[in-house]
């Protein structure tokens, strides 16, 4: 018999992360952005090889790209989408703020929740951490269960507002990284506080890198990103795991001209072109990040 609902999902492509999950029941189609302070279609190696792309982004960038197509290049901010394909089927019109689809949009979050659960989602785990845990343990597939128990909810937690705080800054102490990794992340979410920011201070040498990266991308988007975050950066784009390496390149490149100083780790990890594995995303990655920093072009 065929499912109620099926389920899609997104993470990383070529060397940009994304964390979406979508359930789709023949009619409705649901989307989460477990991550939206991410643009949800950053540049990627099918910018480079696709002409319609490239032309796509530069007519955007020069403002003369606009109307419902220009949305699919902009950072969308949003956390959930609903749309029906009956009458919508481009998925143009985002109902999940619609009172009369309350009902909906709730069973569908419980329909994600119990695939999640049900699944395993390993999308809760920043992929170094995955490859960290998965070295020690054999395969991803054999992390258990119970390091991804609380993730689901920790995740989230910001949409809370300022009564996550608590809460996420007492994760941020956790022996699980992959939790301080939400906390710091959910952290970057709420108002600037000074508790926060000294809290997230304190992590930018964390001995996980993918929790070094949220806490320097949260102080960033709090407005407390300085040499600090910059340093922790560095420290974290000298090391030579790839999936690290990628990660790392890519706060680099969100953070744009802030993280100017990395200029030089870049360019050489765009040079890069043989092994270790991913060698050549990491060299895409890197050249991308550094087409929005000051600076001669490569060569």
């Amino acid at each position: 018999p065929s499912p109620r609902y099926l389920v899609g999902a997104r993470d990383r492509i070529d060397f940009s992360w994304n964390f979406q999950r979508a359930v789709l029941d023949g009619r409705w189609h649901y989307i989460r952005d477990f991550r939206p302070d991410l643009w949800p279609r950053p540049p990627s190696h099918s910018f480079r090889i696709s002409a319609i792309l490239q032309e796509s982004r530069r007519l955007h960038g020069e403002g003369a790209f606009t109307g419902p197509g220009a949305s699919w290049l902009e950072k969308s901010g949003i956390p959930e989408e609903l749309y029906d394909t009956q009458s919508d089927p481009h998925c143009l019109c985002n109902l999940a703020t619609d009172p009369a689809q309350a009902g909906r949009l709730a069973e569908m979050r419980a329909a994600l929740r119990e695939w999640q659960v049900r699944v395993k989602d390993l999308g809760f785990l920043p992929e170094s951490i995955m490859a960290r845990t998965a070295e020690t343990i054999g395969a991803p597939a054999a992390i258990p269960a119970a390091t991804l128990a609380a993730l689901p909810d920790l995740a989230l937690a910001w949409q809370q507002g300022e009564t996550a705080r608590n809460g996420l800054l007492a994760a941020l102490g956790s022996a699980n990284a992959a939790k301080r990794h939400w906390a710091a992340f959910g952290l970057g979410q709420l108002q600037d506080e000074p508790t926060t920011v000294l809290a997230l201070r304190a992590h930018l040498k964390d001995v996980s890198p993918a929790v070094t990266l949220a806490a320097a991308w949260s102080l960033h988007r709090l407005g407390h990103g300085d040499t600090a975050s910059v340093v922790a950066l560095r420290a974290v784009l000298a090391g030579s795991h790839p999936i690290e390496l990628m990660e790392a390149i890519q706060i680099a490149h969100h953070l744009g001209p802030a993280a100017s100083d990395v200029r030089a780790d870049l360019v050489r990890l765009s040079a890069m072109k043989t092994p270790p594995p991913f060698a050549r995303q990491i060299a895409f990655a890197a050249e991308f990040a550094l087409s929005r920093m000051p600076g001669p072009p490569l060569q």
